[in-house]
């Protein structure tokens, strides 16, 4: 839908209950709204002074980024008629007809063409026939984001990850009695491949996957899949201390580093990144604790538990601390960092509510938060891209999660196409935006296409 106001809810929110929400996704399909009746009738419901009358569009709508020809269907048209798509009332440069083909008094063709930055709403229709007459279909057109399931491997499904190619890591649960969850990949040629019991954490843009595999009883190991020119998957377990046990949450686009924890115990202690030579994998462990949570190709990384952004320089890791707002008593939390090196994360762990912050990069380090207002406070943020974008969900006046993208012309409700939630994990540098949504137990993933939403190359 278009960029709307969204209503501020004073929820205390934390990342555990953003995904452990997300495993209890309730909803029913979502309903398409009605407008206003046709203009241009009169009480008995016939044309008004012999005006056009539009019933409806077929298709009903399309996504931005294209041409198509739209089959406009009422009655009282002619011979010279044109169809026009206008937001309340207003045509506008990005949605436009190209021509107007006559078939019949009760159809027209519109060849009309959406712009990549067209706003997703409904859209009224107006035809004026070559008398000059006037009739307006109130909302018979949508521009809306085009959202794919990604299919299941026997349960619920969530993806997670996605490169500049739109293809997407997630896992899902393999059995619905059982809901051990595999690991998937998911392209448009290929679909969902199942790649094995584990965890996921990231996709590089070379389609290398970074998670955690189950190794005996609760123990976890940092690993890669990584597929060969014939299509079948290999795994790789990185290297860690004797004794130590591992996890992997991201992997640069290049694929040259992965950030992840290490540690004897869970929750593991010590941020990790682990760097590749020729197809060898070397491990650091970062002078801090907590975990590596985001790595860009500069070889940035973004460290949660000192709220920090290590830097690798003359053989050494140091740490440059975050600015912490004042207004913030129980210090941040960091999400992710950009090729940039622009930093998302939000106040938290406060009886306040949660606020989303980005840090700017600069030349001599980066600069304190600035708050991100259209973003709800209680919103989760999970995402950002090099054109400034910001992934997340928020909560509705009814309870529920929704996916959105922000900020550019404001905060932009990507509906939920398996229910009446949804939420979303990340965004890539091309548009890609990808989550679940569903009903109760019965999420499954989506990746949203979002053309206006691309970084620059």
């Amino acid at each position: 839908m278009r960029s709307r106001e969204i209503p501020a809810h004073g929820k205390r929110l934390t990342w555990v209950l953003i995904f452990a929400m997300a495993l209890t996704l309730m909803g029913c399909g979502e309903e398409q709204p009605v407008g206003p009746a046709d203009r241009g009738l009169d009480s008995a419901g016939k044309p008004v002074s012999g005006d056009p009358v539009v019933n409806s569009t077929d298709p009903s709508g399309a996504s931005p980024d294209t041409t198509l020809v739209v089959r406009v269907l009422g009655s009282g048209y002619d011979a010279g008629s044109v169809a026009n798509f206008a937001l309340d009332g207003q045509t506008i440069p990005q949605v436009r007809t190209n021509s107007t083909t006559y078939v019949s008094s009760r159809e027209l063709r519109a060849n009309i063409t959406i712009d990549a930055d067209a706003p997703t709403d409904l859209y009224d229709v107006i035809v004026t026939t070559s008398k000059g007459k006037r009739g307006i279909g109130i909302e018979k057109f949508e521009v809306f984001i085009t959202a794919t399931p990604l299919g299941t491997l026997g349960g619920a499904s969530f993806a997670t990850a996605v490169n500049r190619h739109g293809e997407v890591a997630g896992w899902s649960e393999y059995r619905r009695l059982s809901g051990r969850p595999h690991v998937f990949y998911w392209s448009a040629l290929s679909g969902m491949e199942d790649l094995g019991e584990g965890g996921v954490g990231d996709i590089s843009d070379a389609a290398d996957i970074v998670g955690a595999q189950r190794s005996g009883s609760n123990f976890l190991q940092a690993v890669t899949w990584t597929r060969n020119g014939l299509g079948l998957w290999s795994m790789q377990v990185l290297p860690v201390p004797p004794g130590y046990k591992s996890d992997a949450h991201a992997i640069s686009p290049s694929g040259m580093y992965i950030a992840g924890s290490v540690g004897s115990s869970s929750p593991y202690e010590a941020p990790a990144v682990w760097t590749r030579s020729g197809g060898i994998w070397s491990i650091s462990i970062l002078p801090s604790s907590g975990s590596a949570v985001d790595v860009n190709d500069d070889g940035l990384v973004l460290v949660s538990g000192s709220r920090a952004v290590a830097i690798f320089q003359s053989g050494i890791w140091t740490l440059h601390q975050l600015a912490v707002p004042p207004d913030a008593p129980r210090g941040i939390t960091v999400r992710t960092i950009t090729r940039a090196g622009d930093v998302l994360g939000g106040t938290c762990c406060e009886q306040l509510e949660v606020r989303p912050l980005v840090w700017r990069r600069t030349s001599i380090g980066w600069s304190t938060a600035e708050e991100v207002p259209a973003i709800p406070p209680g919103s989760a943020v999970t995402g950002m891209n090099d054109a400034g974008y910001i992934s997340g969900a928020y909560i509705d006046s009814r309870g529920e999660w929704r996916a959105f993208l922000c900020c550019s012309g404001g905060l932009v409700d990507l509906g939920a196409p398996g229910g009446s939630t949804s939420i979303v994990h990340g965004i890539g540098p091309a548009g890609h935006v990808v989550g679940q949504s569903g009903s109760s137990g019965k999420a499954k993933a989506y990746l949203w296409t979002v053309p206006w939403a691309a970084s620059p190359p």
